[in-house]
């Protein structure tokens, strides 16, 4: 027997890496940042980030959101901060305007990983995070993977058709094993796609479970 679990995406994992972060290194005592909290991590940091290109010439606190939601989005989109860099290395830069796209991108790269490793330091993730480490999780440690697909054998999820990548590959990994999953999604009520929601998780899941049934 086992307690129904009714929880928002960032609810369910942040119980799950409380429960079995361990499994990846996370200290299972993390803090969980506000946006205020890595607003302030960011300013009290700033001059720990190599910026040439992105260096704010006035108040810093317009470009610090703008930085936190790139990284965020990053992490919805499950793009580590390696496979970031690797991108941004292998980009041309034969030109003069290729070359500043590079050193933009490069620029971002490098501080998405002093920000994440600062924050492991600090034993500190933010709203992103939980899904990202969540998916990280169970996509690395296989005997995890099968203990919370044994433990979640029905799955429901409402508004799917918000969610962003990493919570839609989250679902789909948990629901591989015994295929008892529901989701609820109206394209016509989207209101997250400025958030990273995607009405291709849709699509996703459909080419999942090609045997899915709508109603």
């Amino acid at each position: 027997y086992e307690e129904i679990w009714i929880k928002t995406f960032h609810g369910f994992c942040d119980a799950v890496l409380r429960e079995s972060g361990h499994e990846i290194g996370l200290d299972p005592g993390y803090r969980i940042f506000t946006k205020v909290d890595q607003w302030l991590f960011l300013k009290k940091n700033l001059f720990r980030f190599e910026l040439d290109y992105y260096r704010p010439l006035g108040n810093p606190s317009r470009f610090l959101f703008s930085l936190i939601q790139i990284f965020g989005k990053l992490k919805d989109e499950y793009i580590s901060p390696e496979e970031f860099i690797a991108y941004a290395e292998q980009l041309p830069d034969n030109d003069a305007l290729l070359l500043e796209e590079k050193k933009k991108n490069l620029e971002l790269a490098y501080a998405y990983a002093q920000y994440q490793k600062l924050l492991l330091q600090e034993n500190a993730l933010d709203f992103s995070d939980l899904t990202f480490y969540a998916l990280k999780l169970l996509e690395t440690r296989p005997t995890v993977l099968d203990f919370y697909q044994e433990r979640f054998r029905h799955i429901l999820v409402d508004e799917f058709q918000d969610t962003n990548y990493t919570q839609t590959k989250l679902i789909l990994l948990l629901g591989k094993k015994y295929r008892n999953i529901a989701v609820v999604g109206d394209d016509d009520q989207s209101i997250y796609r400025w958030r990273g929601a995607s009405l291709s998780n849709i699509l996703h899941f459909q080419k999942a479970f090609p045997d899915f049934r709508r109603i």
